[in-house]
């Protein structure tokens, strides 16, 4: 994992200790999941040879994606991010993002599908 997708990561981790029990999942070095019950955050990244490139969202854990689908859930949240000139930038809105702007945002978002039930 790249140096500056490793830092959101372990700040994620940082920020999701709050919950408690949470198990981490990394199937291989580009992709990170901290899974809280039947929620969770994914950090993505891609290895290429321009910049740095990684996708951060809130979705549903495996174990609920095996219930039946309700109405009225949410859809996964995400952002995606390219490393340019030392900063992130939002590839959608081109806006700048720090790293804690980042991580604060996963673990917020992540708080409100909990505390929601992942209802919209």
């Amino acid at each position: 994992m790249q140096p500056e997708v490793q830092n959101i990561v372990e700040l994620v981790k940082q920020r999701a200790a709050r919950f408690g029990n949470t198990e981490l999942n990394s199937k291989h070095e580009f992709k990170f999941q901290l899974v809280a019950g039947d929620f969770l955050i994914f950090v993505n990244s891609v290895q290429n040879s321009g910049p740095v490139r990684m996708s951060v969202g809130v979705g549903w854990s495996v174990k609920r994606q095996t219930r039946d689908w309700e109405e009225g859930h949410r859809e996964v949240q995400s952002h995606r991010f390219a490393f340019v000139d030392g900063a992130w930038i939002d590839i959608v809105s081109e806006v700048p993002w720090s790293d804690d702007d980042i991580a604060d945002w996963a673990v917020n978002e992540l708080q409100d599908w909990i505390r929601t039930d992942g209802k919209q």
